[in-house]
């Protein structure tokens, strides 16, 4: 559980298009695989964007998106879910997806 996305990956390149940086990338993290939580604080991200796959049904994945630290970053910060199938595989809605995180990024709460 608590997989990111790094380089290399459809969901970096969708990021890149919308003018997204990715913490998880600079810290050298090719295609997909974990990012501490004390890099992502310290990093110190404007926007958040999390996929939520099977939201609905118990999961390490899913229990790490309730971790306090991250719920009160939530709270504080701009936050955007991406379809998990957005960047799992290259659907011409994709390229939607990467037009939502240029939106948020724009607008911030």
């Amino acid at each position: 559980g608590g997989f990111t996305v790094g380089e290399h990956s459809l969901a970096a390149t969708l990021m890149k298009l919308a003018g997204i940086r990715n913490v998880a990338a600079e810290q050298g993290l090719d295609r997909w695989g974990s990012l501490s939580m004390e890099t992502l604080l310290r990093s110190r991200p404007q926007l958040l964007v999390v996929t939520r796959y099977r939201q609905n049904e118990p999961s390490l994945a899913n229990a790490v998106l309730a971790h306090p630290a991250l719920a009160s970053m939530s709270a504080r910060h701009e936050t955007t879910n991406v379809r998990a199938a957005y960047w799992a595989c290259g659907l011409p809605a994709s390229l939607d997806s990467s037009a939502e995180l240029e939106q948020a990024a724009a607008h911030p709460q």
